[in-house]
C-alpha cells in the first residue's frame, strides 16, 4: 500500500480537527469544571464504603451491604491487570472524560470511514456527525458513562463486519475481534445486543448475495471469522460476563424467589416466570413519534425539563415570568432530556455520496 505523504497531512490534519472540535465543545472540562451527573452520583455513593474497604485492608472488598448484601463486583472492583482501560486510554489520548470518549468514538468512526475506501473530509464529518449525535450528549448528562463508552466502540465492529463481505478478511477479523472486546469490556451488554440486531440486515443482505452468486463459500468463510472473533471477544471478558450471569439470576431479572399470594403482589415489573415484564423492559423504548426525531429534534417537543425563555411563545402563554423549566415533551417514553436527534439523518446521509 502506498501512502502518500499528502495523505499523511490530511490524516493528521483531521485528527487534530477533532481533538480541537471536542476541546472547544468541552471547554468547561478544561478549566476544573465539572457536570452533575445522576447515575454517576449515584454510583460514587454506592461505591463508598468499598472505597473505604481498599484504603485501609491489604485485600480487596468482594462483598457490599448494599441492599442487606451483594457480590461488590457489580458495583466496584480495582483490577490492575486488565489492559483494556489502557487500550481505552489510547484511543482517547489520555484525556479525560467526557472529551476523552468522544475523541475515541470520533477516532475509530473515522479510521473506519478511512479503511472502508472514503475520502478524508467525509470520515471527518461523519466522524464528528456520530460522536455528537444528542443521544450520546444526552447519555453523557445523565451518567450513562458504560453506555457512552459502548457506543465509542461499535464503528470498529460494523466497519469490520462490513470489510469482511468485501473479502479483506484479515483486517476485517483484526477489528471485529478488537473492536467487540472493547465493545464488552465497557460494560453496558444492552447496547452490545442492540449493536448485533442492527447487523441483522447486513447479515440477511449477505445470504441474499450468495444464494444469488452461489459463491457460499466466502459466506462460510465469512461466517466462521465472525464466529472465531466473537469468541474471542467474549472470552477476554469471560470473567465479567460469567460472574454477571451468575448473579442475574439472583435479581430481578432471574425467576422469583417469592411467590405472590394474589395478583395484586405480583409486580409491574415482574411476573411469575423468568425474566422482567415486557412492559417494563420496554418502556424505555423510542415509539413512532419519538423516531421522527431523528429528522426533526422538536417533532414531540424536545426534553422533559427544557429551560423556557421568559419571552418566548409558551412562556407568554402560561405567564412566566422569569426563565424556568418546563414539561415540553410529549413522546411515548417516561420522561427524556432531549431528542435523539441525528443532524437531519446526517444531511439525509450525505445525499448518498461516497
Amino acid at each position: 500500500m502506498n501512502i502518500k505523504k499528502g495523505e499523511i497531512i490530511q490524516h493528521v490534519l483531521c485528527v487534530v480537527v477533532i481533538i480541537l472540535v471536542n476541546t472547544l465543545f468541552f471547554l468547561p472540562q478544561f478549566s476544573g469544571k465539572l457536570i452533575n451527573q445522576s447515575d454517576m452520583t449515584q454510583a460514587a455513593g454506592a461505591a463508598q464504603e468499598l472505597h473505604e474497604y481498599n484504603k485501609s485492608h491489604d485485600d480487596a472488598a468482594l462483598w457490599s451491604s448494599m441492599f442487606g448484601g451483594m457480590p461488590a463486583y457489580q458495583i466496584y472492583t480495582e483490577n490492575n491487570k486488565d489492559l483494556w482501560p489502557t487500550v481505552r486510554n489510547l484511543f482517547s489520548l489520555y484525556v479525560s472524560d467526557p472529551a476523552g470518549s468522544f475523541i475515541m468514538g470520533m477516532l475509530m468512526f473515522y479510521a473506519c470511514m478511512i479503511l472502508l475506501g472514503f475520502h478524508p473530509f467525509l470520515g471527518l464529518m461523519t466522524a464528528i456527525g456520530f460522536g455528537f449525535g444528542t443521544n450520546n450528549i444526552i447519555l453523557y448528562e445523565a451518567g450513562h458513562m458504560t453506555k457512552v463508552w459502548t457506543i465509542m466502540t461499535m464503528p470498529f465492529i460494523i466497519g469490520g463486519a462490513y470489510l469482511i463481505t468485501k473479502h479483506k478478511y484479515l483486517i476485517g477479523a483484526a477489528l471485529v475481534t478488537f473492536g467487540l472486546a472493547l465493545n464488552i469490556n465497557s460494560g453496558h451488554p444492552q447496547m452490545t445486543y442492540y449493536l448485533a440486531l442492527t447487523c441483522i440486515p447486513l447479515i440477511i443482505l449477505e445470504i441474499y448475495k450468495a444464494i444469488k452468486s452461489g459463491d457460499f463459500a466466502h459466506l462460510a468463510k465469512s461466517a466462521g471469522i465472525l464466529v472465531v472473533g466473537a469468541a474471542l471477544a467474549i472470552g477476554a471478558n469471560a470473567t465479567n460476563l460469567f460472574t454477571t450471569y451468575e448473579y442475574a439470576k439472583d435479581t430481578m431479572r432471574g425467576a422469583p424467589i417469592l411467590e405472590a399470594s394474589s395478583a395484586a403482589e405480583v409486580s409491574t415489573s415482574k411476573k411469575e416466570g423468568d425474566g422482567l415484564e415486557w412492559e417494563y423492559a420496554m418502556q424505555w423504548s423510542n415509539g413512532a413519534k419519538d423516531v421522527f426525531s431523528g429528522l426533526i429534534p422538536d417533532f414531540v417537543g424536545g426534553g422533559s425539563g427544557r429551560w423556557v425563555a421568559r419571552d418566548s411563545y409558551l412562556a407568554q402563554k402560561v405567564g412566566m415570568r422569569k426563565e424556568m423549566q418546563a414539561p415540553t415533551y410529549w413522546g411515548d417514553l417516561p420522561f427524556t432530556s432531549g431528542p435523539i436527534y441525528l443532524g437531519a439523518t446526517l444531511l439525509f446521509l450525505f445525499c448518498f455520496q461516497r
